[in-house]
């Protein structure tokens, strides 16, 4: 797609055609009356816009709503743009009649409990899909009648939640209309406050359109409205010949204007994308907006009339329409009859233009405050907005990224108080030294070597028998215990029969290897892998499987840094393990209901030799989405996550990534993963501390995190442990 710099997006040119500037002598099919009530954007119309009748009382009952999830759109690469506004175009295939609804609004947000100021405005995204009219039911035949029938009865939706996240919806509220007038509204605010409200037309349209030019508005108005009818290929393809033959012939007069030329080059492009694949839409744009006062309302207009004129649109206010377009209407009737707002139309491929769903920042609404973007706007985060709950926090050290988490967890759990329940494993015990700060139904646990866990693989197994099968448990004693050398796979396997043999009579690790031992007096490899398990009958691994599993009240925090003491065999081993069977022993609990819970990992890094553990953190991040539980996963060293396979699938399964301070090690994976520009990837390598690049969804913003004093004094840390843990490993 062609793109060139105007103003904050490209633009792109459009195939617009205004087929009824030549008047009735298109031909009498169409049979346009012209009836001048202010400007130039009101007809009264003899052309039926349905089937059977030339009104249509269009409502907000009359639609089938959805609420779609917007994007940034400054930020994005050109491939990304392209990408959304095909799933834009996408919609006009699947849906032939339609609107789409943006809506400005208010919400308060706060900081450590106290409100900030009056709030932040941010947009509501509605799709309508128009239902059929009582006459077009009446002329269907009895077959479609009862297709329809079942496709109501089997509440299917007809937008897929892969469309921007589309969800069915109620109809979106609207205040309540007192009175009307021929140019203006009078409306009645939940407050019992009154506004006075205009609606106002886009009629004529430049030659070349920004993309997303609609977002200019979005500051000025109170909804955007894009209203589309698809036409039959057949009646498009008459209408742009007729127009085409009608021009060919005013070009060839001897004395003709170069518009004349530029428009048959238009409908000859346009017939040429209707002919083959693209569909012909009538169409209509207009905006609300409103003022407490007349004076206030002239200020609105006169600012929206000053964006239109500087990227050569005409807007204007159609009298006697204000109360069909507020009803989302584009035809009605007053004292001169029945009469349409006359369309404009345009080819599907051309329309991309008109994509709307655009919040250069991050205001979902309900969600808690994070910090600020680059403009210095709010960004208020609530993860289940995304498409997924889950969120990947990369960053070295002393970039921000464990005090991001604290707030993260702090400002979500006042949110939703007990309805949250928060679940982690904490590998340096950063969170469970603070826990009573992030939540008041705290329940910190200090793993250390010589405590009983109650971890046992085959009583987990028994226990959570959908997600922890037999077959897991030979997996993570093979890897746990057995060499990593060519005599692996095949140990692997006879592991795997052995648990698979001795069936119910191993009910524990203890109990599995006196089975081995026993069966090793007349056979060598059980001989040889009851050698490899030996291991486990002696503290530190035994004290890890025997022992009551600890309880699961309130919000748990697993902290692991005790473990670091043992150093049985490589340092992260017995913390792997540990990490391994705590995840299944959580699965349970977090998988019990639906209700929100957050299970979050820092240092996942420290796992990522365990195929096991990741293994386990993936199939757990796979399941949470469905029982609306988010997984946070915390690492500084995205690019050793990224070699395991499970790892990956982590990192891209994730809807928000917050991106903070990166090595250069890191540069590749971010850029590949999270499809960054090289420059803002290389950007991230001298941000500051607590600066970030968020993704979310499809919104990508730079973002600043925002302690109060109090939670900067609470949760700052300087990781100097880990730095120099960092050290010698590079040493290593």
């Amino acid at each position: 797609m062609n793109r060139s710099c105007a103003g904050t997006f490209g633009s792109h040119a459009a195939v617009w055609v205004t087929l009824t500037l030549c008047g009735n002598r298109l031909g009498p099919t169409l049979q346009f009356g012209y009836l001048k009530l202010r400007g130039r954007t009101v007809v009264q119309s003899t052309e039926s816009s349905r089937a059977g009748s030339p009104y249509h009382a269009d409502s907000n009952d009359a639609y089938d709503w959805y609420i779609l999830q917007p994007s940034t759109f400054e930020l994005l690469n050109d491939d990304e743009k392209d990408s959304l506004e095909r799933k834009f175009v996408e919609l006009f295939n699947l849906v032939d009649r339609g609107l789409v609804l943006c809506r400005s609004r208010r919400t308060l947000y706060s900081v450590e409990g106290k409100a900030e100021g009056s709030g932040v405005s941010y947009t509501e995204f509605y799709l309508g899909i128009e239902r059929p009219t009582a006459q077009e039911t009446k002329g269907m035949h009895k077959a479609e009648k009862e297709a329809r029938s079942k496709l109501a009865e089997s509440a299917e939706p007809v937008i897929g939640s892969d469309f921007f996240n589309a969800e069915l919806a109620a109809p979106p509220n609207k205040e309540k209309l007192i009175s009307e007038s021929a140019d203006h509204l009078l409306l009645l605010e939940a407050s019992g406050q009154t506004r006075i409200a205009e609606l106002a037309m886009l009629y004529s349209f430049p030659a070349t359109i920004p993309e997303g030019f609609l977002y200019e508005y979005f500051p000025l108005v109170d909804e955007v409205v894009f209203k589309w009818e698809a036409l039959d290929q057949a009646s498009a393809v008459t209408l742009v010949d007729r127009v085409k033959n009608r021009l060919t012939e005013l070009a060839s007069e001897r004395v003709v204007s170069i518009r004349i030329h530029q428009k048959l080059a238009k409908v000859e492009r346009l017939a040429q994308g209707v002919g083959s694949s693209a569909k012909l839409l009538r169409f209509w744009c207009w905006f609300l907006y409103s003022a407490p006062d007349p004076a206030g309302l002239r200020e609105r207009r006169k600012a929206i009339r000053g964006v239109a004129r500087r990227r050569l649109f005409d807007i204007d206010v159609p009298r006697f329409f204000q109360r069909a377009l507020y009803e989302y209407r584009t035809s009605g009737e007053s004292s001169l009859g029945f009469a349409s707002l006359k369309p404009r139309y345009v080819d599907t491929a051309s329309a991309s233009v008109f994509y709307p769903l655009i919040s250069e920042e991050l205001v979902d609404p309900g969600g808690v405050f994070l910090g600020t973007s680059a403009t210095g706007s709010p960004v208020l985060f609530d993860p289940w907005a995304a498409p997924n709950p889950h969120v990947v926090i990369l960053g070295e050290t002393g970039a921000g990224k464990s005090l991001a988490v604290k707030l993260l967890l702090k400002r979500l759990k006042a949110r939703h108080g007990a309805d949250l329940r928060l679940f982690g494993i904490d590998p340096a015990n950063e969170y469970v030294n603070v826990l009573g700060k992030i939540t008041s139904s705290a329940n910190a646990v200090k793993v250390s070597p010589g405590a009983e866990l109650g971890l046992d693989p085959f009583r987990l197994a028994r226990a959570n028998p959908g997600s922890f099968r037999p077959e897991d448990v030979s997996s993570l004693l093979s890897e746990f215990y057995l060499p990593r050398d060519e005599s692996f796979e095949a140990l692997s396997n006879a592991m795997r029969k052995r648990v698979f043999d001795f069936g119910a009579k191993a009910k524990s690790v203890e109990k599995f290897c006196a089975l081995l031992r026993a069966e090793g007096e007349k056979d060598g490899t059980s001989r040889t892998l009851f050698s490899y398990l030996e291991g486990t009958l002696a503290p530190p691994d035994s004290l890890v499987f025997s022992g009551d599993t600890p309880k699961l009240e309130g919000d748990v925090v697993f902290g692991l840094k005790g473990l670091e003491e043992t150093r049985v065999g490589s340092g992260n081993r017995l913390k792997a393990l540990v990490m391994t069977l705590l995840s299944v022993y959580l699965e349970r609990e977090l998988f019990s209901d639906y209700g929100k819970g957050i299970f979050f990992v820092d240092e996942a890094w420290l796992f990522v030799d365990y195929p096991a553990t990741m293994g386990v953190l993936e199939s757990l991040a796979r399941q949470a989405r469905k029982y609306n539980k988010s997984l946070v996963f915390v690492t500084q060293r995205p690019w050793d996550v990224a070699k395991s396979g499970a790892g990956r699938t982590i990192l891209e399964m994730a809807a928000t990534s917050l991106l903070f301070r990166q090595r250069p090690a890191a540069l590749s994976v971010l850029e590949e993963v999270y499809r960054l520009r090289e420059e803002e990837a290389r950007a991230l390598l001298g941000a500051e501390e607590g600066d970030a690049l968020m993704r979310s969804g499809n919104h990508l913003l730079s973002v600043h995190v925002q302690p109060s004093e109090d939670e900067l004094a609470e949760f700052g840390t300087t990781g100097r442990w880990l730095a120099a843990e960092d050290q010698e490993e590079e040493q290593r």
